[in-house]
């Protein structure tokens, strides 16, 4: 399961540099700086550079997916019989065992790198959309927000059910 993890992530990431070389390419001919959104009556709201718009969406994924990387090495070095959880004797009572609750925080954090990846993608694409003079709204901006937080929700809660789980031929 975790190589088919590191493998959506790591296409999310190919995603999100076709995504945003296309948009920066056909956006950066224009000499007037980059709306967010247009408000109701069709305005301009919240304007930002072209360099801006491309050097911070790569920044957020970059440095997202940096840390989280950093977190997965830490996490090959962090000894678990230190750590607290539900049905720990179950989890330590073999290496193999606890290789395996490794690959599920494993799995668990490249979940969180890919949300990361996608919400930066769906932005990056809604700001290219806005400018091209498809439309857009500022709320279409809190549905993005509402979906991340409850991705975020589903997969914090995920962790919790998955190491409450006993059975050992239980996938994932």
């Amino acid at each position: 399961m975790g190589k088919v993890v590191r493998f959506f992530k790591n296409v999310s990431i190919l995603l999100f540099v076709v995504l945003l070389v296309l948009s920066y390419m056909e956006l950066s001919d224009r000499s007037t700086t980059l709306v967010l959104y247009r408000d109701a009556d069709g305005g301009h709201q919240f304007r930002v550079s072209v360099d801006t718009y491309f050097y911070a969406s790569s920044a957020i994924v970059i440095f997202s997916n940096f840390i989280l990387s950093m977190v997965v090495m830490q996490l090959q070095r962090l000894p678990m019989h230190r750590m607290e959880m539900p049905e720990v004797d179950f989890w330590r009572a073999s290496p193999e065992r606890k290789e395996r609750l490794k690959d599920i925080f494993r799995v668990w954090i490249y979940g969180f790198a890919i949300m990361i990846n996608v919400v930066v993608i769906t932005c990056v694409g809604k700001i290219w959309f806005v400018n091209r003079g498809i439309g857009g709204k500022l709320s279409e901006y809190g549905w993005i927000l509402f979906g991340f937080v409850l991705a975020f929700l589903l997969w914090f809660g995920f962790i919790f059910y998955r190491v409450r789980v006993r059975k050992e031929e239980y996938i994932i």
